[in-house]
């Protein structure tokens, strides 16, 4: 029998998605059935709370406990509107001696969503002592992988609740008592950051010190699709997606030279960097100025017209002609001829 558990396992879990792509897939997931209705809640408080499967199937409704802006339980009947925060206790087995461990979750623009969708479920719930989901663990396991995929299983939502809590910043010690551990050993085990994280966190702490990106200049093919015509097509393609509920994937390029064969653009990756096309110098020289070079590269194309006026301008040798910078200043004197360049002759070629 194959194994429940996915190729997402260790050497794939320093990859673990943001609050945001996991909630994307939660909210996404369409139940075939009515009956189908628990899973989206029920994965919501997975990644919330990062609670294990077995506290996940002995959560009852009195174990919600819901807070409003006064700081006291909410009684009787009350609205979603009422809510300031929720407070979730999740009876563990697992070496704690049958404890229960409190996880508060607040109710703000990122949660808020993820929220409304336990409270609705909530509601529906009979009484107080009702278990939120009659499901067995291979239940909730299909669930898993039905609604994100193959690649997720339930123990990877208290992955991303670690991660994603230890991003924000949120203190070691304040983890070790949400997630109800003993020490601070499992906090190295669930958290998993790359180097990315690690600038964010210096950048955060000490002041963001701006690099200025790379740029790649490069020569255009004469059949090479306007930077224009591709934002065209691109606003088209994230119109459509956005009447579908979908997202464009961003296209990720090792080297320059692939993206050109694809037909480079605005938002594409390359080598893990964000490429901005420029078709102007002026453009240029205000991306160098206001983007990160940790994060974009900068990209300046020369359309073949432009290539075609420098060869205007450049005797068979390579140097400049001498009407080229010629002329006067305002002073009278004539300025300075400009310094011999050479120009490759490469369709796409890095200058």
């Amino acid at each position: 029998m194959e194994s429940r558990k996915s190729n997402f396992e260790r050497n794939n879990l320093h990859e673990v998605p943001s609050y945001q792509n996991i909630f994307d897939k939660i909210r996404s997931h369409k139940p075939k059935t009515i009956a189908g209705r628990w899973i989206k809640p029920t994965l919501y408080i997975m990644v919330l709370t990062g609670a294990r499967i077995s506290e996940i199937l002995l959560l009852k409704k009195s174990d919600v406990k819901w807070h409003g802006y006064n700081g006291r339980e909410l009684y009787g009947d009350f609205t979603f509107a009422d809510v300031a925060s929720v407070q979730f206790n999740l009876f563990t087995e697992k070496n704690r001696k049958n404890k229960y461990r409190i996880v508060p979750v607040v109710k703000n623009d990122f949660f808020l969503e993820a929220l409304q969708s336990v409270y609705k479920y909530w509601k529906d719930t009979e009484y107080d002592s009702s278990y939120l989901t009659y499901k067995c663990r291979q239940t909730v396991w299909l669930a898993v992988k039905t609604a994100l995929g193959n690649d997720y299983y339930p123990h990877l939502m208290r992955h991303i609740s670690v991660t994603n809590d230890t991003k924000a910043g949120i203190s070691p010690s304040i983890l070790k008592s949400k997630f109800g551990w003993t020490d601070l050993r499992p906090h190295s085990i669930y958290s998993h950051l790359n180097w990315f994280d690690i600038q964010s966190a210096q950048e955060t702490a000490f002041g963001n010190a701006v690099i200025k990106p790379e740029v790649k200049e490069i020569i255009v093919p004469a059949d090479y699709p306007g930077e224009a015509v591709q934002m065209t097509e691109l606003n088209k393609k994230v119109e459509t997606a956005s009447w579908k509920n979908e997202k464009i994937a961003v296209r990720k390029f090792e080297t320059l030279e692939e993206a050109m064969v694809n037909n480079l653009r605005t938002g594409d990756a390359i080598g893990g960097k964000i490429a901005v096309v420029c078709s102007s110098m002026d453009e240029r020289d205000s991306c160098i100025r206001d983007l990160d070079g940790n994060k974009f590269v900068i990209v300046y194309a020369k359309s073949p017209e432009r290539k075609k006026a420098f060869y205007d301008v450049i005797d068979k040798n390579g140097k400049w002609t001498e009407n080229w910078g010629s002329g006067s200043k305002a002073d009278g004197t004539k300025k300075t001829p400009a310094p011999k360049k050479v120009i490759q002759n490469s369709a796409v070629s890095v200058v």
